[in-house]
């Protein structure tokens, strides 16, 4: 096996790194089958077999290096990189053919006994082809557009077969709690197992999950540690039992049995996983770092710096047709240069919408302000989860703008009915977006608006419009009762949403939430219009 020395620019050399990841890609196949031979030879050997079961581990272990920097190799071969993790490959794939030789010389008679063994050669080109089969190569969950159902099932059944990349996708569903339910917990143990199979990016969105809520994450409300009794009382002994006491809420806090599962040092572990994600080519993993010096340790320079060595690896990334690394590159760009390099910035973002990637349509609106509404309606309208969480119908240019004749229940009627229209637009975007893709923690803000309109319907009353009876009578509650969990935090935000109906506190300005209205003879008709309405005579 040849590996080059000294630096200089590898494009010369991309096809012959073509055909060494092929030959790896093939030999890493053979290797795994042999694996599976010696689990079998394993299991069905009668005897204790101590050696054998240390060399399983030890294989195990170095299968697992070995598909971390095949998968590392494979994203870097057109990066100053690239030697690197090849001499990291030749060394991982040297230990595990040194392995193999040993353990057929030391157990030939034992592997003869398995189905696998009897013809090397055939098993060699068994792996070959029933890997690749067995580990499919999935898409991005971007890629599936509105189409998160089909994605979840496309992923359970690829993750049976050993896909990497099928159990990191179903880590970020659960992070982001789309089709799965927002659980950290199941996030990181996706993501772990996407680790375990070799995938890179797996350690960068670990590390972002770590990083989250600061140094300690709680993992799991009362599921920790047992509580000792003279622990709680001696907690307990210096507080007022009283209602009326500010100490109740903190003797609340301390009637537990169990304490609540955690992690500590996070930020220390989240920094760790993104080192290594770009110790192995990783883009993502220079964005992760510069996020943690950005908004937890208030250093910009430092930031900028890995903002920077981050572009270097996204444009290659992008550049295969990864299109969140271009949204990544352009968020990048726009931290180290400003709004200097916008013009650039913009088409990096559009880039990644021409791939596919929707949520760039939220990154041009954190561009371009004037804008941003219609930014997020288009991409909220093709699923985007991002986009579809910031939607909120605009106060601008209302008809009766200011406080005058607050009596007249026709200029308060007008101006609510045109806000409810902007209203409706958003709500029915997110009722797409919420309930047809399965985007969960759009449900909240689903949730939020919905109290909104049925507020503004209680004051003025609008429930004869035809274009608002369907939204104003959405039957949800069933659905956020599916959704309430107990001891998670999304389900108590779920839980403080469900019955909000203080959501109108943000449009104070509104003429409808002015003071109470008494319409009087009037009423808004089904064409959302002020009449007469000469039945309440």
């Amino acid at each position: 096996m040849r590996i080059w020395g000294g630096g200089g620019d590898l494009t010369p050399l991309k096809e012959e790194l073509e055909d060494l990841n092929t030959k790896f890609t093939h030999l890493l196949d053979a290797l795994a089958t042999f694996s599976k031979a010696l689990e079998t030879a394993y299991s069905q050997s009668t005897e204790d077999d101590t050696e054998l079961e240390n060399a399983l581990a030890q294989f195990k272990k170095c299968k697992v290096k070995t598909a971390t920097h095949l998968n590392a190799f494979i994203n870097a071969t057109e990066s100053p990189q690239a030697l690197e993790n090849a001499k990291n490959l030749a060394k991982s794939l040297e230990d595990l053919a040194n392995l193999l030789s040993a353990l057929q010389e030391s157990h030939a008679p034992l592997l003869q006994g398995t189905n696998t063994s009897h013809n090397p050669t055939q098993s060699t080109q068994t792996a070959q082809s029933t890997q690749s089969s067995n580990a499919p190569k999935v898409k991005p969950l971007w890629q599936y557009g509105a189409n998160t159902l089909q994605a979840f099932k496309d992923y359970m059944k690829a993750k049976d077969l050993g896909s990497a990349s099928a159990w990191l996708e179903l880590g970020k569903m659960a992070y982001e709690g789309i089709v799965l339910y927002p659980d950290n917990n199941v996030a990181m143990r996706c993501f772990e197992k996407a680790i375990e199979l070799g995938s890179v990016q797996a350690l960068v969105e670990l590390g972002k999950v770590y990083m989250e809520n600061g140094d300690v994450q709680v993992m799991e409300y009362g599921s920790g540690e047992v509580i000792s009794g003279e622990e709680v009382i001696s907690a307990l002994n210096p507080l007022k039992d009283d209602l009326e006491s500010e100490d109740y809420l903190t003797i609340f806090k301390h009637c537990q049995v169990f304490k609540d599962k955690t992690l500590t040092n996070c930020q220390e572990k989240a920094k760790e996983l993104f080192e290594k994600a770009v110790g192995l080519g990783e883009g993502r993993g220079y964005v992760g770092l510069a996020e943690m010096f950005l908004y937890y340790k208030d250093d910009d320079d430092m930031a900028k710096t890995y903002y920077t060595q981050a572009m270097q690896f996204l444009k290659t990334q992008a550049q295969k047709g990864d299109g969140e690394a271009y949204a990544l590159w352009g968020i990048a760009l726009k931290k180290v240069s400003g709004y200097h390099s916008k013009r650039e910035v913009m088409q990096l973002y559009q880039k990644a919408i021409d791939l596919g990637y929707v949520d760039a349509y939220d990154c041009l609106a954190d561009l371009d302000y004037e804008r941003a509404d219609d930014y997020r309606k288009q991409g909220a309208r093709l699923g985007s989860g991002e986009c579809a969480k910031f939607l909120r119908p605009s106060m601008d240019n209302l008809p009766y703008e200011g406080r005058d004749d607050l009596e007249d229940f026709k200029l308060a009627a007008t101006q609510a009915v045109e806000f409810m229209d902007r209203l409706m637009e958003c709500l029915k975007i997110q009722k797409f977006v919420a309930l047809h893709c399965r985007h969960h923690r759009v449900f909240l803000r689903l949730l939020e608006n919905l109290s909104l309109a049925k507020a503004i319907n209680g004051h003025i009353g609008l429930h004869n419009v035809e274009r608002y009876e369907a939204l104003l009578e959405l039957k949800i509650k069933e659905i956020a009762d599916t959704l309430d969990r107990p001891n998670a935090r999304f389900a108590k935000i779920l839980g403080r949403n469900q019955w909000r109906f203080d959501a109108f506190a943000d449009y104070t300005n509104l003429r409808v939430f002015a003071k109470p209205y008494d319409s009087g003879y009037q009423r808004v008709n089904t064409e959302g219009e002020v009449e007469f309405d000469d039945s309440l005579l």
